[in-house]
C-alpha cells in the first residue's frame, strides 16, 4: 500500500545510509499536535520520525492534551480499527465522524483568550478541516505549520520521516542514538517543565507537557526559546 506522504518543506526518508551513520540520532513517533517534550527532542541532533514501527494503541500519535476551563482534556482522533493486526503507522487510516468540528471548538473554548489565538486559528481551522485520509499527513501538516509559527527555516532545520526501514528497539539504544518511540505515552513521567502563561493558570495552576498547541497559542513565536531552553536542560525562563 502506497501512504499519502506529505509533500513539502519536511523531507521523507528515501535511504538507510544518512540514519544509520548519524551519531546523533533520535527515533521518535509520529504524534498529534504533539507534547512540548517531544518538540525539544525533535531539535536534538540528526531526527527520524517513524512511520514504519508498528502502530500502538493510545499513544499521543492520535491524541492530544489542552487545558480548557475545566482543567485538562485529551483530545483523541479517532482511527479505523485494525482488527488485530500489526499496521505500520504510516497505513493507519483517520474515522469519519464529527470530531474535526468538536475538537475545533474545544480549541477554540480553551484557547479564544489566548495571546496568539487569533495568529493561528485560522491555519489550524483549515488543518482540521482538511481531508487527510491518513493520520500521519494529519501529523505532518500539524508539524509543518508548528515549525513555520515558531519560524524555524526549514534549511537549517530538517525532521525526516522513515517509510521503509525497521529499527529494532534493542540494538537503537546506544552511544548517543536515541530512540523514544516508547516514551510518548500517557503513562510516561517526564522532568517538570519551567512554567509560562496558561489562559486558565489563575484556575488550575501551571499544567506541564501539554499538547505544543498550547505553547504556540500562550508565547507565539517565542515558543522556540522555551523548547531550546528544554532541550539544553534549563529549568527556568
Amino acid at each position: 500500500m502506497e501512504p499519502d506522504v506529505p509533500h513539502g518543506e519536511i523531507s521523507i526518508a528515501a535511504s538507510t545510509s544518512i540514519f544509520i551513520s548519524a551519531l546523533s540520532l533520535t527515533i521518535i513517533p509520529s504524534c498529534c499536535l504533539s507534547p512540548i517534550h517531544w518538540y525539544a527532542a525533535l531539535l536534538d541532533g540528526e531526527v527520524v520520525i517513524d512511520l514504519n514501527e508498528n502502530y500502538p494503541k493510545q499513544t499521543f500519535r492520535n491524541r492530544f492534551e489542552i487545558i480548557g476551563v475545566n482543567g485538562r482534556q485529551v483530545l483523541t482522533i479517532p482511527v479505523e480499527g485494525q482488527k488485530g493486526m500489526k499496521i505500520p503507522v504510516k497505513e493507519i487510516k483517520i474515522a469519519e465522524g464529527t470530531w474535526r468540528k468538536t475538537y475545533l471548538h474545544a480549541i477554540r473554548s480553551a484557547y479564544g483568550r489566548s495571546a496568539f489565538f487569533e495568529y493561528y486559528i485560522d491555519v489550524i481551522t483549515q488543518i482540521f478541516c482538511g481531508s487527510q485520509q491518513y493520520l500521519h499527513t494529519f501529523n505532518a501538516e500539524i508539524l509543518e505549520w508548528s515549525l513555520a509559527a515558531m519560524k524555524i527555516a526549514p534549511t537549517s532545520f530538517n525532521p525526516r520521516f522513515n517509510t521503509d526501514l525497521v529499527f529494532p528497539f534493542e540494538k537503537i539504544q546506544s552511544g548517543e542514538q536515541r530512540d523514544l518511540r516508547l516514551d510518548f505515552e500517557p503513562s510516561a513521567i517526564w522532568p517538570p517543565l519551567p512554567p509560562y502563561p496558561q489562559v486558565f493558570g489563575d484556575r488550575h495552576g501551571f499544567q506541564g507537557n501539554l499538547s505544543i498547541l498550547d505553547l504556540l497559542m500562550n508565547k507565539g513565536p517565542g515558543a522556540v526559546d522555551y523548547l531550546l531552553l528544554i532541550k539544553n536542560g534549563g529549568h527556568s525562563l
